[in-house]
């Protein structure tokens, strides 16, 4: 990546690191084949606290043409979701790196930030101050968790956390808001899906 690393996630089972960057590009690295970095102050030992490597490139993506913020691997490690600042969700399928195989349209604006809800559905953050719910395959919004962000002085959603039936969030501000989402988990997180546009 030659731009800023926006996310970064870390397939155990295969040690594949994956990355998202502001210059448009995801990328796949292998964390067992690494070569030592000639800027650490340290002598190579990677057993050594703060040495530094460099993982070898596994793959690269097709520039997306748009900054990318955020990324999950979904669907039990078959699928990566690739959220942008353009608002398009990218879904990529797994050792098939070089370009998405669908798009999800349906954010007015950047999606800011992700969190994986379970393999199937995401939680994102956008700039419109709102957080949604969002299936994949069959691709389709399927709840707005929050109902403050009508306000006009409502700010992006800068992070998202998940624990059991509780949702945090943070705007860009002083506040962390908490929503009990047990009621929509009873329904699926389905109470008005919305169908998305696709390309």
């Amino acid at each position: 990546n030659t731009d800023t690393i926006t996310d970064l996630e870390l397939n155990k089972g295969t040690n594949l690191l994956l990355s998202t960057s502001n210059d448009g590009f995801f990328g796949v690295f292998d964390i067992r084949r690494t070569s030592w970095n000639p800027n650490s102050l340290f002598t190579g030992n990677l057993s050594e606290p703060g040495a530094k490597f460099k993982p070898s490139l596994y793959a690269m993506s097709d520039n997306m043409d748009e900054e990318l913020t955020s990324l999950w691997i979904m669907k039990g490690g078959k699928k990566v979701v690739v959220a942008s600042q353009e608002g398009t969700m990218m879904l990529f399928s797994w050792d098939w790196f070089g370009d998405c195989n669908d798009r999800i349209t349906a954010h007015p604006s950047c999606v800011s930030c992700m969190t994986k809800y379970n393999e199937d559905i995401v939680l994102t953050g956008c700039d419109d101050g709102y957080v949604r719910a969002v299936n994949l395959l069959p691709n389709k919004i399927v709840s707005i968790i929050n109902d403050d962000a009508d306000d006009e002085d409502s700010l992006p959603v800068s992070k998202i956390v998940v624990k059991d039936n509780l949702v945090a969030y943070t705007w860009n501000d002083e506040m962390v808001r908490i929503y009990n989402i047990s009621n929509y988990e009873d329904q699926g997180i389905d109470e008005e899906p919305t169908d998305v546009d696709q390309e």
